[in-house]
């Protein structure tokens, strides 16, 4: 499968709240962080959210939504709204929304993201597949 890396975010770990329930604990993971690539350097807008879903099976998923802003590559200011989710066999699916012109292929194309844990925090990297 041919891959072409799109975006970095370089997310840094806040807060975490968590509410251990009677078939599922939850919590919420709050990060800030950067963006950076060929097609777009920011930061995260405020504060994003990371909910992560355990149940007493032992299962997980996870659901992270936040917005970046910054300067596309034709060198326009833009926002651009993630939300990736993880699905049944471990792949994590972010959705993007943009209003760049240079950037809205991404809201049609397929995308994947790999999650690479350093010490607190974590780099996401978005390819498209």
């Amino acid at each position: 499968m041919q891959r072409e890396l799109v975006l970095t975010v370089n997310v840094i770990i806040g807060d975490t709240l968590s509410v251990s329930g009677h078939t599922r604990s939850v919590s919420m993971v709050a990060f800030t962080g950067t963006a950076e690539g060929r097609l777009f350097t920011g930061s995260v807008v405020g504060t994003g959210y990371d909910r992560q879903l355990f149940s007493k099976d032992g299962s997980c998923s996870l659901s992270a939504r936040y917005i970046l802003k910054g300067i596309d590559t034709d060198g326009c200011e833009c926002s651009i709204f993630i939300e990736s989710n993880s699905l049944s066999d471990g792949t994590v699916k972010p959705m993007i929304a943009t209003d760049s012109k240079a950037l809205a292929f991404l809201e049609s194309c397929e995308l994947v993201s790999e999650i690479e844990p350093h010490g607190n925090d974590v780099t996401i990297k978005i390819y498209k597949i």
